[in-house]
């Protein structure tokens, strides 16, 4: 999420999302008190990036980047993320470990767009439970709630607006579609034409 919060409200071409990236892994352990020098961090990233051109920032710069990635975080750094309230959910429901895991592999998946930025961590749980549900992959325990009750009168009880679930759930299923066509290989090529072109200024 702090990597995408940036990039979400700047222009791709305005800024160098390597940059970004370093600045974020580099302010993560920090928070997550598991601080790295520094200069370790950038070297490190140097010789990741060496396929994509390189890494032309020395510390100072991402020491400098630091600052204003701060300052579009509105100096807020407390995540609240989904696994929790699916974690709940999924006992309340009775929903078995296989379940449970397939609705945790599509939390994780929301994080490759951007309905974490747009959207409450209990509704991204609901719409991982609606998909895993939906799927087929709910695999309630017999007898359990989950398995009594008509999961469309569940969703349709909650005090939630049954619009937007689907509307993250949708979200969720445009990141399986771009990956189907996903080539590694074209995205070093994809970057270098990116970043070739000017930015158009609105």
């Amino acid at each position: 999420m702090m990597f995408a919060t940036p990039l979400y409200r700047n222009s791709l071409r305005g800024t160098d999302p390597f940059l970004v990236l370093t600045t974020c892994v580099y302010l993560a352990c920090k928070i997550e008190e598991w601080p790295h020098h520094i200069k370790l961090v950038v070297q490190e990233v140097k010789h990741i990036l060496q396929d994509f051109g390189g890494f032309q920032y020395d510390s100072s710069k991402v020491a400098e980047f630091e600052f204003y990635l701060l300052e579009e975080l509105e100096f807020y750094l407390i995540v609240w993320h989904p696994y929790r309230t699916l974690s709940h959910l999924a006992n309340e429901l009775g929903m078995r470990e296989s379940g449970l895991q397939y609705a945790w592999f599509i939390v994780n998946d929301s994080y490759r767009c951007d309905v974490c930025l747009l959207h409450p961590p209990h509704m991204i749980a609901l719409a991982a439970i609606y998909l895993t549900v939906v799927l087929n992959h709910a695999d309630f325990a017999p007898g359990g709630p989950g398995d009594k009750r008509d999961m469309r009168a569940w969703f349709a009880d909650l005090n939630v607006e049954v619009e937007e679930v689907v509307e993250i759930a949708q979200e969720i299923l445009g990141v399986y579609e771009v990956w189907s066509d996903w080539r590694e290989e074209r995205c070093v090529t994809v970057w270098k034409e990116l970043k070739s072109k000017p930015e158009v200024m609105g």
